[in-house]
């Protein structure tokens, strides 16, 4: 079937562009046009779709509702569409693009990533998050500083005129490569109120404790504020950990204490150029480094005494320690910050495509009845399958991720190839778990080079096999616009490499590097750091952004 859009409110231009260039066109003599009519009454990005003999009739009240209608359609314009009624249960549902370490968000060209956000609406997110990471600049006025900021401002530009919100993402200690020392943050265990050590630590962050600490972190962040002037925020997002911190004793404890100080300045001067935006405070990692109740035991009740200038909490659903009444207790709406890039494989997206469906349909459970929406970290595009399931999950917890996948699977590949597609990526999620050795060492996260290739154990060898055989008999029956398509060959890419490294007890050669070129060209790494780069020679001897 064939569809022609038609918007008849301004809210459904965007609708109109993306259902025009993303529904597929056949040589089927069905064709059928999308009106698209405001109707007032829809709440939120609600939409409803009725067929009728020769139309489909969308109704919705926001540009973001038109355009998950988008979706739908062309997810099912393969089969017969039917009357739907779609409601959102999260008025949140974002993606935050790490821009950072050369990854794909950092290297690849701007008019691409547009693109990529384009089909994220396709799925219903409404607001696109970004990180200015100052540790790779001297200063805001460096040139590589304000290619990236200008960058950022079109990735921005991109997602309003789709109609999503924006986001900054702020470490609230974060500061430039060339930080003063005598006005640099601690990281210790010195003092006995730490168990750990922070993780993801630059040694660029300053301590806001410290008198020149405070000011520079105050003025570098005006300075970053006037940068989004032109485009505009309406959310920004306050980090503690992972990276950023400082566990001096005058900052301790840092979520209720140093942290939540600076961010309260911060936000301060956030609204005085961005007066509607919304502060959302998130308590990522609270207690992993404190210990048990140290951190969540004072901010909750300080947060309900003096959290009037906080709209939302956000935090960690895969974390134990995340109190799951934290609604009632601090009285703030709760969003997540589901975890899609990293989980049990290092470095991310080193391997291809890492679907976990299943896992993130049990952590959306889990969690809803105290934390609604969030935002989905992304390192790339190697987990774009996790993204439409995310997303999914956020308008709907109780969905089933099999229909997400599968829907996923027939738009991009063919509805005569989905079932077999979606059945391999489920399989994925079995053999996803790995880990770096060696000499026998586990070293999933080297500090330096090695003086040889690491071994990539990946358990269920088996399955393993079983799944390429799978893939391998498919393979030779898809139309070749299907393995030339790049969400195609990351999954392609991910079995083969891991069959490869089975077949050499893990350790790369000349077999996998002919797999994983191709990622490099997909992630545009070939500067990317080692964390965020495809597993060739290359960048495992060089291991580029080394002690980060």
């Amino acid at each position: 079937m064939n569809l022609f859009a038609k918007a008849h409110t301004e809210k459904a231009h965007a609708a109109e562009y993306l259902l025009n260039k993303y529904s597929k066109k056949s040589d089927s003599v069905i064709s059928m046009t999308v009106n698209f009519y405001e109707d007032t009454k829809c709440e939120k990005d609600n939409y409803r779709i009725r067929t009728e003999k020769d139309e489909i009739k969308v109704f919705a009240n926001t540009a973001v509702g038109f355009n998950a209608a988008a979706g739908y359609l062309v997810r099912h314009c393969d089969g017969k569409i039917s009357d739907v009624d779609i409601t959102f249960e999260s008025d949140f549902r974002a993606v935050y693009f790490a821009n950072h370490f050369y990854n794909y968000y950092h290297s690849a060209p701007t008019e691409e990533i547009c693109e990529y956000i384009e089909s994220l609406a396709l799925w219903g997110q409404n607001a696109l998050c970004l990180w200015f990471d100052m540790h790779h600049f001297e200063s805001a006025f460096q040139p590589e500083a304000v290619e990236m900021i200008e960058k950022m401002k079109c990735l921005f530009k991109k997602a309003k005129s789709l109609g999503m919100k924006t986001s900054l993402t702020r470490l609230a200690n974060e500061y430039y490569s060339k930080a003063p020392t005598h006005a640099l943050a601690e990281n210790s265990t010195e003092s006995g109120k730490y168990e750990q050590k922070l993780c993801g630590f630059y040694y660029t962050e300053l301590c806001p404790s410290n008198i020149l600490g405070e000011n520079l972190l105050l003025s570098s962040f005006y300075e970053l504020m006037k940068c989004f002037l032109s485009v505009g925020l309406d959310y920004i997002m306050f980090w503690p950990y992972d990276q950023g911190g400082c566990t001096c004793n005058n900052c301790y404890p840092w979520g209720s204490n140093g942290f939540y100080k600076l961010a309260k300045k911060q936000a301060k001067i956030a609204k005085e150029y961005y007066p509607h935006m919304e502060i959302i405070f998130s308590c990522w990692r609270f207690n992993h480094f404190t210990g048990k109740g140290k951190e969540w035991s004072s901010f909750v009740p300080l947060v309900r005494e003096d959290g009037e200038w906080i709209d939302r909490l956000m935090v960690d659903i895969d974390s134990e320690s995340t109190p799951y009444d934290l609604d009632k207790l601090s009285g703030k709406p709760v969003v997540s910050f589901p975890e899609i890039s990293m989980r049990n494989a290092t470095p991310w997206g080193g391997f291809g495509a890492n679907p976990f469906p299943t896992e993130l349909s049990a952590q959306f459970k889990r969690t809803f009845r105290f934390c609604k929406g969030g935002a989905l970290y992304s390192e790339g595009i190697f987990e774009d399958i996790n993204k439409a399931v995310s997303l999914e999950l956020m308008r709907d917890h109780t969905i089933d991720p099999k229909q997400t996948v599968l829907e996923y699977c027939n738009y991009h590949f063919g509805a005569e190839y989905s079932e077999q597609l979606a059945e391999i990526i489920f399989g994925l999620e079995k053999t996803l778990n790995r880990a770096t050795f060696l000499d026998n060492e586990r070293c999933d996260f080297p500090s330096k080079k090695p003086y040889k290739l690491y071994s990539y154990k990946i358990e269920n060898h088996d399955f393993v096999k079983e799944l390429s055989e799978k893939l391998l008999r498919l393979h030779k029956k898809l139309p070749a616009e299907v393995v030339k398509n790049p969400r195609y060959q990351l999954i392609f890419a991910r079995v083969m490499g891991d069959l490869a490294l089975v077949k050499n007890d893990g350790v790369p050669n000349s077999e996998t590097d002919a797999i994983y070129s191709r990622l490099v060209d997909l992630y545009h790494a070939e500067k990317a750091y080692y964390f965020v780069s495809p597993i060739t020679t290359e960048s495992i001897m060089e291991n580029r952004g080394e002690g980060i």
